[in-house]
C-alpha cells in the first residue's frame, strides 16, 4: 500500500500489486510538495511502515515577463498580453490585476479573476499620467507578484518625461502642520518683509531711546521724531501689505527716516 499526501492536504492510499516493479502516482498537483510512505503485506501479516519520503512534483511558480513584452500603453488604457507570462511548467489558473497613480497610496483592483490566455485591457486611465501596475499570477505551484511603472500617452499620442526619482522635498514635508492650501510663494516674502521692518523699527526706537538721555530740548525733539517715525513706519508696513494706498510724497518722507 502506498500512502501519500500533499503538503497541506489529507492522506490518500493506492493499492499496488505485489509483483509490480514500479508504480506511478497520477493526478498530483504540479510543483507541489508531497509526503509518501509504503507498507508491505504478505501471508503472515503487515510489515513496518517505511520512512516518510518528502519530495515534490516538477514545476514552479509563474515567471514574471519584461514590461516591454507584457504591457502595451495607450492614451486612456493599457493592454496586458497575458501570454507573455511563463507558467513555470504548471498551468496558469488566474491573474489579479491592480493599478494606482504614482502619487496614490491605495491600490485599485481591476479584477481578481482574469483567465489566462489572450489579452486583458485596463480602461479608464487618465492621459499623460504615471501609474503603477501590480499583477499577481497564480498556478498550482504558488503565485508570483510583478509590479510595473508606466505612463499613459498624451492626447496627441506623445510620451511624457520620466518621473524624478525620490521627488523634490517640499516645505510641507518639513512642516506638515502647514495647511496644503497656503501659498508659500506669497506667505514667505510677506513674512520676511514684516520681520525686516519690525527689526528696523526696533533699531530706530533704541537709537531714539539713547538720544532721550541728553538735554531736555533734545529729549523733547527726540520724542516728537520718535512718534512721527513709528507712525510713518507703521504706515509703510501697511502699505507693503496692501492694506491702503500710499502716495509718493508720503513715501519720500518715510525713506529718509529709514536711511538715517
Amino acid at each position: 500500500t502506498v500512502k501519500y499526501k500533499p503538503e497541506f492536504g489529507d492522506w490518500e492510499t493506492a493499492q499496488v500489486s505485489a509483483t509490480a516493479q514500479k508504480y506511478t502516482l497520477e493526478n498530483l498537483w504540479c510543483g507541489s510538495r508531497y509526503q509518501i510512505s509504503v507498507t508491505a503485506y504478505n501471508s503472515i501479516g503487515t510489515g513496518d511502515e517505511s520512512d516518510v519520503l518528502n519530495t515534490r512534483t516538477k514545476g514552479s511558480k509563474p515567471i514574471i515577463p519584461e514590461a516591454s513584452r507584457f504591457i502595451e500603453v495607450s492614451t486612456n488604457s493599457i493592454t496586458l498580453h497575458l501570454s507573455a507570462w511563463s507558467d513555470g511548467g504548471c498551468p496558469m489558473l488566474y491573474f489579479v490585476v491592480e493599478h494606482k497613480k504614482k502619487s496614490q497610496v491605495e491600490w485599485n483592483q481591476v479584477s481578481n479573476n482574469v483567465k489566462p490566455g489572450g489579452n486583458f485591457v485596463v480602461l479608464d486611465l487618465d492621459p499623460a499620467n504615471w501609474y503603477h501596475l501590480r499583477v499577481t499570477a497564480h498556478n498550482n505551484a504558488g503565485f508570483a507578484v510583478a509590479e510595473y511603472e508606466f505612463a499613459t500617452l498624451t492626447i496627441t499620442g506623445g510620451t511624457i518625461a520620466p518621473p524624478i526619482r525620490g521627488g523634490i522635498p517640499t516645505v510641507h514635508q518639513f512642516f506638515p502642520w502647514i495647511p496644503g492650501w497656503v501659498d508659500l510663494n506669497v506667505v514667505v516674502p510677506v513674512g520676511a518683509t514684516i520681520v525686516v521692518l519690525l527689526v528696523g523699527i526696533t533699531v530706530i526706537c533704541v537709537a531714539f531711546a539713547r538720544r532721550s538721555r541728553g538735554p531736555e530740548q533734545t529729549r523733547l525733539r527726540g520724542d516728537i521724531c520718535n512718534e512721527h517715525t513709528v507712525t510713518r513706519l507703521i504706515a509703510y508696513v501697511r502699505f507693503g501689505l496692501g492694506l491702503f494706498p500710499l502716495d509718493f510724497l508720503k513715501l519720500k518722507h518715510i525713506l529718509p527716516i529709514l536711511e538715517a
